[in-house]
C-alpha cells in the first residue's frame, strides 16, 4: 500500500499544480476579456498593432492582449 500512497500523492501534488496553472489563466483569460470589452469602441480601421496604445483604455494592456498586438 506504500506504493499506491506514494503514487496517489504524487498524483494530487500534479493535480494541484495543474489547478493552480489552469486558474492563473483563467484569471488572466478574465482579465483579457474585461480589458477588451473597452476596445469595442474602436475603428475598424485600427490594427491590432495598436491595442493598448490607443489611450482609450486606463488600464494596463493585460499580457496576453499585448502579446496578440504585437504579432
Amino acid at each position: 500500500m506504500a506504493t499506491v500512497r506514494e503514487i496517489f500523492t504524487d498524483k494530487l501534488r500534479e493535480t494541484r499544480e495543474t489547478i493552480a496553472r489552469l486558474t492563473r489563466l483563467a484569471d488572466e483569460l478574465s482579465e483579457s476579456l474585461a480589458f477588451l470589452e473597452g476596445c469595442r469602441s474602436c475603428d475598424e480601421g485600427q490594427h491590432q498593432r495598436e491595442c493598448g496604445g490607443c489611450g482609450r483604455s486606463d488600464h494596463e494592456v493585460p499580457l496576453l492582449v499585448d502579446g496578440i498586438a504585437k504579432r
